[in-house]
């Protein structure tokens, strides 16, 4: 559904990721690890300064796999759907307060199919270069 653009809807904290149709990531993936931790997979996007931080958990908060990066809006529409590039700078396992860097790093375009104040909805328009994720994955 198209609904009016509001870029502050991207923000507001660390929102639940749900894989739900395509291609299944390495992050969510890696939730799966150990069925008996609950592990989650969340993403946070910083609209103050247009940063984002994906995170796949693997054992609860102690061991997880976050991959930090960018965003910049590639059209000038006033409504869903949106584009995004998605610019990853680097990745990290990290455990407990120690952390080991990770080859997660490349240019995604992203598609905002549709945000309200309870729900978002992602499209991923490529594979990323290490292939965390690939063309078709639909997140809410």
């Amino acid at each position: 559904a198209r609904v009016a653009w509001n870029p502050s809807l991207l923000g507001g904290g660390a929102w639940r990721a749900c894989y739900t149709k395509g291609p299944e990531p390495k992050w969510k993936a890696l939730t799966k690890l150990l069925p008996f931790a609950k592990s989650k997979a969340y993403q946070d996007y910083d609209t103050s300064d247009n940063t984002v931080t994906n995170v796949g958990e693997i054992l609860g908060n102690v061991l997880k796999v976050q991959a930090f990066g960018s965003y910049q809006e590639c059209d000038s529409k006033k409504a869903t759907p949106k584009d995004f590039q998605v610019t990853v700078q680097r990745g990290e396992f990290a455990l407990g307060g120690l952390s080991l860097g990770l080859d997660i790093k490349g240019v995604g375009f992203q598609r905002v199919q549709y945000a309200d104040s309870n729900l978002r909805v992602f499209e991923s328009m490529n594979s990323t270069p290490t292939e965390w994720e690939k063309e078709g994955l639909v997140v809410v």
